[in-house]
């Protein structure tokens, strides 16, 4: 299936010739064809070719908060002043409590805040699906992570 993108202030997806959904009736010289169609085989949306734009505003230092374990560091903005610096950095190091540097560090949470409740009807009988195959190697990965969790008091 190919869609069009048509451009007349709102988008229409078209996807025949004879058949467009649009909110308003436009003149055909009105439409603006895009110049590519979009194949929706190609927009797959497990594949993520661009990287994530996320980064921070300003540039970051970073200090170690273990001199023993030098992988445990935090990073604060390098513009702040002096003074403002300094007092963050001391007080990230009173509350290092708060972090967690791996999944075993982490104290578990509450099962009454964490559980859900889903509104099914007790009348109604479950069935049960069919189970779905695997590839052997995500299975072993899938396996080994579920163990982490259920070793890490997650699950």
């Amino acid at each position: 299936m190919v869609i069009r993108l048509l451009i007349i202030g709102i988008y229409i997806a078209q996807s025949s010739k004879e058949e467009a959904v649009h909110e308003k009736q436009t003149t055909l010289e009105e439409w603006r064809v895009a110049e590519e169609a979009v194949n929706l085989d190609e927009l797959d949306p497990r594949i993520i070719d661009c990287k994530p734009q996320t980064s921070p505003m300003e540039e970051l230092e970073s200090f170690s908060v273990d001199p023993q374990d030098p992988s445990k560091h935090l990073q604060v903005g390098r513009n702040l002043p002096i003074e403002a610096n300094e007092e963050l950095k001391s007080f990230l190091l009173k509350h290092l409590d708060v972090f967690t540097w791996k999944h075993g560090d982490m104290v578990g949470i509450e099962p009454k805040i964490s559980c859900h409740h889903l509104n099914i009807d007790p009348k109604v009988v479950a069935h049960r699906q069919k189970r779905r195959a695997l590839n052997p190697e995500r299975y072993e990965v899938l396996k080994d992570e579920v163990k982490k969790l259920i070793d890490d008091g997650f699950i």
